[in-house]
């Protein structure tokens, strides 16, 4: 799904991914730092790929910092993981994963709001 990356007041148009919080253990992503337990767990945490950690901070060990992300509305995450940038020919395009609990808990007044747009499901491989 869409999503902005705040960096230094600058705005970052994101694909960001709204995962379980046993996303990266069930993937097996690559982790580079942090853990695949932690990587997800709780409503301020976000894991990031190398290549998303080198744009945002200028370097790939970025586990404890903050980025503010906007979903929803804006708020600030804390990285808790960076994962192998993903090669071009997978299946997954992926550099953003926040937790469904932060996605979810966003919305005003704690509402569980279902997105109106979760992708184009026609143009996956899937429905083919």
């Amino acid at each position: 799904m869409p999503g902005t990356v705040l960096r230094d007041g600058t705005p970052f148009t994101q694909k960001v991914l709204v995962a379980d919080a046993n996303f990266l253990s069930l993937t097996r992503l690559p982790l580079v730092s942090g853990t695949a337990a932690d990587a997800l767990d709780g409503t301020g945490s976000i894991a990031l790929s190398v290549r998303m950690a080198e744009k945002y901070f200028g370097r790939r060990d970025v586990v404890g910092q903050r980025i503010t992300v906007r979903l929803q509305e804006a708020r600030d995450f804390i990285v808790q993981a960076v994962f192998e940038t993903l090669p071009e020919t997978s299946h997954m395009d992926v550099d953003v994963i926040v937790p469904f609990d932060a996605y979810f808990a966003s919305g005003p007044d704690e509402i569980r709001a279902i997105p109106d747009d979760w992708g184009d499901p026609i143009s996956s491989p899937m429905s083919a």
